[in-house]
């Protein structure tokens, strides 16, 4: 007699009775919670597809790039700003500070401490 391998999606109200009808006729092997964040409404899992060039992964654009494209303009960019724009990118939130403290050291960037914003240096 042939053996299957059977793999569903339940919700969690459907599940004692999936699991009670097959008590005995079954065994389970596998049973995880599902993070529906990381679901699509196919079903399948999202993938993330990465680029790559030179051997390090392409964002498609640098992380002082990046920073000079925030704060242009009059009105610059906060801290707070500038993390979620990092994240929304691809970047890790923390690696902002180091972009932004080169960038001050090299006078392409000067933070306004009376409005508390960064802005392009004129």
């Amino acid at each position: 007699m042939a053996e299957y391998e059977l793999k569903i999606r339940v919700l969690d109200k459907n599940l004692p009775t999936i699991l009670q009808v097959l008590d005995g006729a079954a065994e389970i092997v596998n049973l995880t919670v599902v993070d529906p964040k990381a679901v699509t409404a196919t079903g399948v899992k999202k993938k993330r597809r990465f680029r790559y060039k030179g051997g390090k992964r392409s964002k498609g654009i640098s992380g002082a790039d990046l920073i000079r494209k925030t704060v242009k303009g009059v009105k610059g960019a906060s801290r707070d700003v500038l993390n979620r724009a990092f994240k929304v990118n691809g970047f890790a939130a923390s690696s902002c500070s180091a972009v932004l403290s080169t960038l001050i050291k090299s006078k392409e960037v000067v933070y306004d401490a009376d409005s508390g914003v960064y802005k392009l240096a004129k």
